[in-house]
């Protein structure tokens, strides 16, 4: 309890020697009224807005950098889909459009054009052998 009134006497004087020093600056300098009447914040309430003014473009301009790259990347990734999508519908309506196109044109195995190539050929070489130059079978055997 003791230790307890001496640190509040001790911090009671340190308090008044510091109220007396003022006070005796005060009466020895004298405290300097201006004569517009101006309060001494509202002289520097200029340079504290010009400053806030400075500081609040700078987070206006970091928050739209910031805004126009994720635009840009957002805008990048969207066209990229719109073209995968874009393709896609091409090339499925291509393949429907040229199967439309080929039913009217059918084509044909190897086989079967290879056929009527010879019973083409088989019809000229008919055409071309006289009645005359064929000869009967032998009946005849050999013995």
């Amino acid at each position: 309890m003791q230790t307890l009134l001496i640190i509040f006497g001790i911090s009671l004087i340190g308090i008044l020697v510091m109220i007396y020093r003022g006070v005796s600056h005060v009466r020895r300098n004298g405290f300097e009224h201006e004569e517009d009447g101006v309060h001494p914040v509202a002289k520097n309430l200029n340079s504290i807005l010009k400053k806030i003014g400075i500081i609040f473009t700078y987070i206006m301009h970091v928050i739209a950098a910031f805004l126009s790259r994720i635009w840009a990347r957002i805008t990048h990734k969207i066209s990229n889909i719109y073209k995968k999508i874009v393709n896609k519908l091409e090339d499925y309506f291509k393949h429907k459009h040229e199967n439309n196109i080929n039913k009217d044109i059918k084509t044909q195995s190897i086989l079967l054009t290879t056929i009527k190539a010879y019973k083409k050929e088989i019809k000229k070489l008919n055409q071309k052998i006289e009645p005359d130059q064929m000869r009967p079978k032998d009946n005849t055997k050999v013995e």
